[in-house]
């Protein structure tokens, strides 16, 4: 977007706020004023936080006490922050993620398998973290989907602890990987596996380029993967999944 197109945007929102604003009174004014100045400084205390070097940032503890549809403003707000790629806000403040879109971490180099593997699995739109896809870990046939696995990609364990905090990052060893491809026509996901070193389980990734949706799931193995087994199937032969 050009310099130009974007002033004309800028100008025409301002134009909206201060139509709206003129139709307050005084006191209206007030209320809504003090409410933006709170938002704001909550954002900005938050903000304050931020730590590029983490995968996520966590907040334990807000002095601010704000109604929910509070919370839901400054959740916007700080999405409109580059530097964030989600935010996970819990309505009585006790636990606040912030999620990096780029962390600075220097990942070692990955080892690589380009075998494809064809299967179904269940996906996610909305999981951030390694713990989320294994806490709602579907098997669900109805909830599954054609998952093509173009890559395999093994992190030693401290890269894997790093990305698995916040999988939705754009993490270097995701780059050209194959899983920015999109949904083929008949619902068929291309999938890239992340995982550590030297055991089954591991992570679906899936960007779609098209729409910019991220899908995620948990994978116990690609031998559950490949022959459809159910869970506690592969627990009782022994395979460590955790």
């Amino acid at each position: 977007m050009g310099i130009n197109k974007k002033n004309a945007l800028r100008q025409e929102e301002s134009e909206k706020l201060n139509a709206l604003l003129s139709g307050l009174r005084e006191e209206e004014a007030r209320v809504f004023r003090e409410f933006i100045e709170q938002v704001l400084e909550q954002r900005e205390d938050i903000l304050a936080q931020f730590d590029p070097k983490k995968s996520c940032i966590r907040i334990e503890e807000s002095n601010a006490d704000f109604y929910s549809h509070q919370i839901d403003i400054v959740w916007k707000l700080l999405l409109t922050d580059s530097r964030i790629r989600a935010v996970d806000m819990d309505y009585g403040w006790e636990r606040i993620k912030l999620y990096p879109a780029r962390p600075e971490h220097e990942y070692a180099p990955a080892a690589t398998n380009d075998e494809k593997h064809y299967r179904r699995a269940a996906l996610n739109q909305y999981f951030n973290s390694f713990s989320e896809t294994v806490e709602w870990f579907e098997q669900d046939e109805s909830e599954k989907c054609s998952i093509t696995i173009e890559k395999s990609i093994t992190l030693n364990d401290e890269d894997f602890a790093f990305f698995s905090g916040n999988i939705r990052q754009d993490a270097p060893f995701l780059e050209d990987s194959g899983c920015g491809q999109p949904a083929d026509s008949d619902g068929t996901f291309h999938c890239v596996l992340v995982k550590p070193q030297g055991v089954g389980h591991g992570i679906l990734v899936c960007k779609d380029v098209k729409n910019g949706a991220f899908y995620s799931g948990y994978l116990p193995s690609l031998e559950w993967f490949e022959q459809g087994q159910d869970i506690m199937e592969i627990r009782n032969k022994g395979m460590d999944l955790l």
